[in-house]
């Protein structure tokens, strides 16, 4: 498991993950948001956002790979 090095590197990781999970998570919320609630679907979405967010700065490249792996995505690279 590959943890971050230093502080620098956490926040860096922490906001490239917080701006990709942060855009997908933004395009479901337009989608749901008429039969949710935009209170409800906004919270959800970024709660959703901080916790991947926070959980990849921690795990580094392995997050990542977890996911890629979990989502069959790795024929879009």
């Amino acid at each position: 498991m590959e943890r971050p090095k230093d502080r620098l590197e956490f926040w860096v990781r922490f906001v490239c993950a917080f701006l990709f999970f942060g855009l997908l998570a933004g395009g479901l919320a337009l989608r749901f948001m008429h039969e949710y609630g935009v209170g409800r679907t906004l919270w959800i979405s970024l709660i959703f956002t901080l916790l991947v967010s926070t959980w990849l700065a921690w795990k580094g490249d392995a997050g990542w790979k977890t996911i890629l792996s979990k989502a069959d995505m790795r024929n879009w690279w």
